[in-house]
């Protein structure tokens, strides 16, 4: 018997309301099943079963992404399966057709107040994909849906069915309490996946591409390989040795979320043998022909809220259960062509722990409070699934940092979104200047474009400033330079500032962005970038030998400079360094502006306890400072600081979590009397009370 065509689509198709129903129903069934056929199977045949019963029935399918939407368009295309079309907004005759819309675009057509477009003849179905992983993206589409359906009771006619892998009771709950019907179903048919254990990992995984990539069989499609992470740190694990070792090289694709369907087909169409690198955005699971391996590494870099500590570091985790679920996924969907199946690897430490898998989710909350202030009145209220888990303790906090960096209104008890807050929220979805979406980027990016105090060299300062914080790193220390940096050798300060130029040679002991922009200026001024590109460098030689330029890294920032600038509506600059110069008072409108863009991440040097690590304003816990070499006069700045004042802080623009202490990155000083002139803007409320978090740490300080 078959179980899916005897029992488990009869029982769904029974719970399909029919439109000759009396009354008009707003149900939810949620359907959980692993990776045996959801979206080419279910979906197609359930969508054929509402036309043939409900001819007036408007049809959507709601995916986690724009290629998965493409993906699975041309597939239904290409067997003829059902009539399907990318963002359609089917009428009329067009009923027939389903219409797949990614998270994305659903959001968009939702907010641009456009729904009524999308119900036409009082009767809805909406297919919806359910995240394995919970993201912003996926939880505000949840939240969207739920709030423009309620809206619908007693008029329309909605079915939405959620095509889970995993339980989600959040959801359920979300959906129960606004009075949706709500029916449940496991689809229990998943094949096993043939697992091997990983004991020395980074080792066997240069095997595996080894032994698969560069002696690959005669027979069949070239073979794949696919590794789970990001893909420059695969690049320098793995790649870059093989490449070293055996003067051989193979294929090597990378899959993001902002990958275009043009290039992720020409991925699955290689003749040659291909390493696959999964980035964490990339959400799906495609079937791949003569996919031989499917790798996992034990753990994963990501952005975490971190409780001890009060603050969203970086930090590598264990894998969580919906990771697992969903690279085992890629094994179970493949299609090799020598009918062998792929290999699933993972570590032996995956069996003694695992993070939560809404941990990378928490690690967003800022964005995500901002997201949901924007299209709902009260945050508790909100109809997000993942604030019922994350609490409104961290949700309270999040609103009060929110608020005291100008995004949240202050004269309101609901957190309304200020004009900054709805810049910063398109800056960080913006795609080309905000690839990763990082909220400080885009918190930057929008005081560069609101802010009419900033004069046009202050403002492109800060552009260049931006697009180095979004294309880092941008050099690689050689040698002993990271070790002479951490005694702050005059040697190599003084060797990074020969190669330096314009406002960022100036500064250029002063913090990182200086440093940075001052070296990046130098390579643009004298053609070095033209120069390394028309030799084939990859990497070009500075600072007497003790740092490597990356080539690539320098032509995006100028590519991105130039897109910023042309948006703003400013002209490309003629002259580099004389338009980059900067006055005191510049300079001093540079450091305020990222200042408040940075307020939460902030370090104090005590001047009194030099040999003590400097301690995180937030939390009040000393941090690492030995970790990572700074291109900064730290211990040498005190000398320019008077006892009575205490010390001196610095911002830091990225942070690592080493399981017992913070690890702030790219710091850059604040001068004296910026705390003041902050503190000044909210009535000189102490600094104690405006940085300081009111999230409950355990441990006390």
């Amino acid at each position: 018997m078959n179980s899916y065509v005897d029992q488990f689509l009869p029982t769904l198709q029974n719970t399909l309301p029919p439109t000759s129903a009396g009354n008009v129903v707003l149900k939810v069934i949620y359907i959980q099943a692993g990776p045996v056929g959801k979206s080419l199977r279910l979906v197609p045949d359930l969508w054929k079963h509402v036309k043939s019963t409900r001819p007036n029935a408007q049809g959507f399918y709601v995916v986690s992404s724009q290629i998965e939407a493409g993906l699975l368009q041309h597939v239904y295309s290409s067997t003829g399966i059902i009539e399907a079309e990318v963002d359609a907004m089917p009428q009329g005759d067009d009923l027939r057709i389903l219409s797949i819309i990614s998270y994305d675009s659903l959001r968009q057509l939702l907010s641009k107040d456009r729904s009524i477009a999308m119900i036409n003849h009082r009767d809805l179905i909406l297919f919806m994909d359910i995240e394995y992983s919970p993201s912003v993206v996926g939880e505000m589409c949840v939240s969207l849906i739920h709030d423009w359906v309620s809206q619908l009771k007693g008029k329309t006619n909605v079915t939405i069915i959620c095509l889970a892998a995993l339980e989600r009771a959040d959801i359920k709950n979300t959906y129960l309490q606004a009075g949706f019907r709500l029916f449940a179903i496991d689809w229990i048919d998943s094949p096993p996946v043939p697992e091997r254990e990983l004991v020395n990992e980074q080792t066997e995984i240069s095997n595996i591409i080894r032994s698969t990539l560069l002696n690959p069989a005669e027979q069949g499609n070239s073979p794949y390989v696919v590794i789970f992470g990001e893909f420059e740190e695969i690049r320098q694990t793995y790649i870059v040795p093989l490449f070293r070792e055996t003067g051989r090289m193979f294929d090597c694709m990378a899959l993001r979320r902002d990958s275009s369907l043009p290039y992720v087909q020409e991925v699955f169409n290689s003749a040659r043998p291909t390493l696959l690198c999964v980035d964490p955005s990339f959400g799906a699971s495609v079937p791949v022909s003569n996919l031989r391996h499917v790798i996992s590494p034990a753990t994963k870099m990501v952005d975490i809220f971190e409780p001890s500590t009060s603050q969203f570091p970086k930090a590598r985790i264990p894998l969580s259960d919906a990771d697992i679920y969903h690279q085992k996924s890629w094994v179970s969907k493949a299609l090799n062509a020598a009918g062998d199946p792929p290999v699933y690897w993972s570590s032996r430490h995956l069996k003694d722990k695992r993070s939560e898998n809404d941990a990378p989710l928490r690690g967003q909350m800022m964005r995500l409070c901002l997201d949901a202030s924007s299209r709902f009145e009260s945050l508790v209220n909100a109809p997000v699934p993942a604030f019922q888990e994350v609490g409104e303790s961290l949700i309270s906090e999040t609103k009060r940092r929110l608020r005291i960096i100008g995004c949240l209104a202050d004269d309101t008890p609901m957190p309304r979104i200020t004009p900054l807050g709805i810049r910063t929220l398109a800056y960080i979805e913006h795609q080309k200047l905000n690839p990763r979406r990082i909220f400080r980027l885009g918190n930057l990016l929008a005081r560069i474009e609101t802010d009419n105090t900033l004069s046009v060299p202050t403002k492109r300062v800060l552009i260049r400033m931006a697009a180095l914080t979004c294309y880092r790193p941008l050099y690689q220390l050689q040698g002993d330079a990271a070790d002479r940096l951490l005694e702050e050798d005059p040697v190599v300060l003084a060797a990074i500032k020969a190669d330096s130029a314009g406002i960022g040679q100036q500064e250029s002991d002063k913090g990182q962005l200086w440093c940075e922009l001052g070296l990046w200026t130098k390579m643009l001024v004298d053609g070095s970038i033209m120069t390394a590109l028309n030799m084939g460098l990859d990497f070009a030689p500075r600072a007497q030998g003790f740092m490597q330029i990356d080539v690539a890294t320098c032509v995006r920032v100028r590519d991105y400079v130039r897109l910023l600038e042309s948006q703003l509506g400013m002209p490309d600059a003629a002259d580099e360094l004389g338009e980059t110069m900067l006055s005191d008072r510049e300079r001093w409108h540079v450091l305020e502006t990222l200042t408040w863009t940075y307020l939460h991440q902030l370090v104090f040097f005590p001047s009194e306890t030099l040999k003590e690590p400097p301690n995180d304003l937030v939390s009040l816990r000393r941090v690492e400072m030995q970790s990572c070499a700074h291109p900064t006069t730290f211990l040498s700045r005190m000398a320019e600081y008077q006892l009575d004042r205490g010390g001196f802080c610095a911002i830091y623009q990225d942070v690592l979590y080493n399981g017992n202490r913070l690890v702030p990155l790219d710091l850059t000083f604040v001068p004296d009397g910026m705390m003041k002139r902050i503190r000044q803007r909210f009535g000189n409320m102490s600094l104690t009370s405006l940085i300081q978090t009111l999230y409950p740490i355990r441990g006390g300080r």
